[in-house]
């Protein structure tokens, strides 16, 4: 077997759900690639979203534990048996991936005797059949040290595996290769090799499937699945209990007439089994949690259903309690819940937690210390908690999965390389998102990646190097207040390896957000930001973060929303946004100058019947300024409006305005300009897949200094792109950074791209395609826009954050 690894060549993008704190087995993009060239360029691709489950979880001799599951590049695509140890804590220490070219899973893990690991599974990338089960052996350190798989011409697996006194193993599952029918019930005794010394099928000429097993205190085991064999309805909950040489001593069935099921099975130590499971065979036939207490032959002691009319629920994993009765855990209205039985089924406590553990918990083990650990898998992550003798939260840990981020802002730094801010899911604080920092190398290596946060939502939307080789990052903090959620704008100064220096907050109203930054020329930083009910403000500030000055640009009941500031040669500012309160349509371009107190010295908007919006300015070397954004108003060619470009004399006349759409595309924007040394222009955004009315592909366009287009290339990856800054690349080319995401109605989920562009605008061949964009003169008449600027007073204070590493995963987009 063959651990999957990512090659590094000029020209590549790197791969990763996570920021991971630790390494992971795929492997990094090589680092001695060299600088780019004109002829192949790079494209990296950061923070890919990935999709964990965790499937299975034993307590280690440390005190620790192992995890074992699945990880999924992108929905729908092959996946990689993955594992992680944890410490007694949950955090993760190492975790692995293995895997080939097609779907690899590990379903079951143990510690072995010699401090290792084994899990068991199914594969699709070796063995006899479509799937195979698989048997892995691993070391203390997760390396791998053999494998095995068993199976035939059709679909295997092993959903379970335990240890025997011989040294040996049992491995049961389902298998469709060997036995009676469609599906049987499989079981394998192994050696201490993995090697099969016996195998064994259950079942009739239907479907039957084991889905857990347990060892029985005489020496035996127990089979906990589903049968349709001989049931009583569509399937029925199954037990079958084997004794040491597999030799079936007797099987029940269990249910009405509609599908029930067991997922998963305890030994009691009275010789009898706990069973937890869903069961549909009631009034509305929606699932219901089922747990079953049975002696020793099987016949029912007791059983607990639970579930509320019109919502289905399910019981997945079950285990003896301490004191006596059993702790079990299920899924409720889509989110995990835990509740323990008594010894005679009676209902001792239900917890329900705040949604932090959604969809299934699929196994749950005593600790030595008389809690509970789970782990289970949703929303895209594997997740993993502990929980005390009464049910209480200890901790809990996600990894992966949700949204995973993306790069809202990218520079080019001093040496050459380049630096993206943005937002993380995936590590730092994962349930709420923190603000993310990556330095790039001038050929796109990852350097360094960093976590910045509080202990609620935080996000970056800008960032500027600064003279002394650090980091000027702006963006929104989630603090409480009285109990109620606010955010108030958060700067922080990075040292150059990405240390916090300092950091302050500033805080109007019940909400400031969205912050666009600009270094001035005195040492110190301006910034706009988004305040209270569509207001704007404007923040100038020393070069620690002391308020110089500040103003609020526009009064209830006007809207203003900032997307861009930059400060101009005469010492002044100019920014840009769009206003829902002035102009002539529902919402319109909105452009001011300041001069440098931040006093009004010219305030317009531009637009039409609909909805123009600008998302970057940019001053130019005439003294005026190019205005980037989208246009509902305008574009004749494209009922879903247009991205659209003007430029600006000093004074905020229209020189000439223009909305450019790619042939047979809908709903173009561009999100971000560069002047070029040639008076023309680079535009980045996003435009509708051509031909392709639900996908959006990343867009770069070249203007000449008339507006004309000089040409236009778009990236599809096969997801959904967008395109969200740019900037200058030292070689005459220049770099793009945006998002990808899985599809257009999960609009965090995904990675950051950042992609290096030559000057005539190609990268790597297929990577770059033409869109044939065409471009009309629009027809905006500029209105002057009341001055109404107010003084206002922020409280400026230390959010006292803490910033975390991450680490690299990468694969080439451009490899064969």
């Amino acid at each position: 077997m063959r651990e999957k690894a990512a090659s590094g060549k000029t020209l590549w993008m790197v791969g990763a759900g996570l920021l991971l704190a630790v390494a992971v087995s795929r492997g990094a993009v090589d680092a001695s690639a060299g600088p780019p060239t004109h002829e192949a360029q790079w494209a990296t691709k950061i923070r890919w979203q990935e999709y964990w489950s965790a499937y299975s979880q034993r307590t280690t001799s440390d005190e620790g534990h192992i995890v074992a599951g699945s990880t999924t590049a992108i929905a729908g695509r092959d996946s990689d048996a993955w594992y992680a140890k944890l410490d007694v804590n949950g955090n993760v220490i190492w975790q692995k991936t293995y895997g080939g070219s097609k779907d690899d899973e590990a379903l079951s893990v143990l510690q072995t005797a010699d401090g290792g690991f084994l899990f068991a599974g199914r594969t699709e990338s070796s063995g006899a059949g479509k799937s195979d089960g698989w048997i892995v052996k691993l070391d203390s350190t997760g390396a791998f040290e053999w494998q095995r798989t068993h199976g035939g011409s059709s679909d295997d697996r092993l959903n379970s595996v335990v240890k025997t006194s011989d040294g040996g193993y049992i491995s049961s599952g389902w298998t469709r290769s060997f036995g009676a029918g469609g599906a049987d019930a499989w079981c394998l005794k192994l050696d201490a090799s993995g090697k099969a010394l016996w195998r064994k099928t259950y079942g009739g000429v239907k479907d039957d499937f084991a889905l857990d097993m347990g060892c029985a205190s005489d020496g035996g085991f127990v089979l906990a699945g589903k049968t349709n064999s001989s049931s009583a309805g569509k399937f029925d909950g199954w037990l079958i209990k084997l004794d040491s040489t597999g030799g079936m001593l007797w099987e029940r069935r269990y249910g009405g007439t509609q599908n029930d099921a067991f997922n998963g099975v305890a030994a009691a130590a009275d010789g009898g089994f706990a069973v937890a499971g869903e069961n549909a065979s009631n009034q509305d036939a929606m699932k219901r949690s089922w747990f079953v207490r049975v002696d020793g032959s099987g016949q029912v002691t007791w059983e607990y259903t639970r579930g509320e009319y019109g919502n289905a629920e399910a019981g997945y994993a079950i285990a003896q309690a301490k004191g006596g009765g059993f702790i079990c855990a299920g899924q409720t209205v889509g989110y995990a819940y835990w509740l323990k039985l008594g010894p005679t089924g009676d209902k001792v406590w239900l917890r329900l937690p705040p949604r932090l553990l959604p969809d299934v918990p699929y196994s749950i083990q005593s600790a030595s210390d008389g809690t509970y650990a789970i782990a289970g898998a949703g929303d895209g992550g594997a997740w993993w908690a502990k929980v005390s003798e009464n049910g209480k939260l200890l901790w809990h840990k996600r990894w992966g999965g949700g949204p995973a981020g993306f790069a809202v802002d990218i520079r080019r730094t001093q040496d050459g390389g380049y630096v993206a801010a943005g937002r993380t899911y995936s590590f730092g604080d994962a349930a709420r998102g923190d603000a993310c920092v990556v330095k790039l190398s001038a050929s796109g290596t990852v350097s360094w990646e960093k976590t910045y946060g509080s202990s609620e939502s935080d996000a970056a939307t800008s960032i500027e190097p600064t003279p002394d080789g650090g980091y000027l990052v702006a963006g929104e903090a989630g603090v409480r207040r009285g109990g109620k959620l606010d955010s108030d704008v958060w700067i922080i100064k990075l040292d150059p390896g990405g240390g916090i220096e300092w950091e302050r907050t500033y805080d109007q109203s019940p909400y400031d957000g969205d912050p666009a930054l600009s270094l001035t020329n005195d040492g110190g930083f301006v910034f706009s930001a988004h305040t209270g009910v569509w207001q704007t403000s404007v923040v100038k500030a020393g070069s620690r973060g002391e308020i110089q000055w500040q103003k609020q640009l526009g009064a209830p009941p006007a809207g203003t929303t900032p997307s861009s500031i930059k400060q101009t040669p005469d010492g002044g500012y100019v920014v840009a946004g769009y206003t829902t309160w002035l102009g002539a349509g529902n919402e319109d371009v909105w452009v001011v100058k300041l001069d440098a107190s931040g006093n009004i010295v010219w305030q317009k908007t531009y637009g039409g019947e609909d909805y123009d919006r600008a998302y970057s300015v940019q001053p130019t070397s005439d003294n005026g300024f190019v205005v980037a954004g989208y246009t509902g108003s305008f574009g004749s060619t494209s009922s879903g409006g247009a991205a659209w470009v003007l430029k600006l004399d000093g004074s905020g006349n229209v020189s000439w305005q223009k909305a450019i759409i790619p042939r047979g595309a809908r709903s173009p924007y561009a999100t971000d300009s560069e002047p070029m040394s040639d008076g023309g222009f680079i535009l980045v955004g996003s435009t509708d897949e051509v031909n392709n009315e639900h996908g959006s592909d990343l867009w770069w366009v070249r203007l000449d200094s008339s507006g004309s287009i000089v040409w236009d290339r778009a990236l599809d990856l096969g997801l959904d792109e967008y395109g969200l800054s740019m900037a200058l690349a030292h070689d005459g080319g220049f770099v793009l950074a945006g998002r990808s995401q899985v599809d257009e109605t999960d609009s965090l989920n995904g990675g950051v791209v950042v992609i290096g562009v030559d000057p005539d605008g190609q990268t790597c061949a297929g990577v770059g395609r033409s869109t044939d964009s065409v471009v009309e003169d629009t027809t905006a008449v500029p209105q002057t826009a009341p001055v109404n600027p107010v003084n206002t007073k922020a409280r400026v204070r230390r959010l006292n954050v803490r910033a975390s590493l991450g680490g690299d995963r990468s694969s080439d987009l451009c490899s064969p």
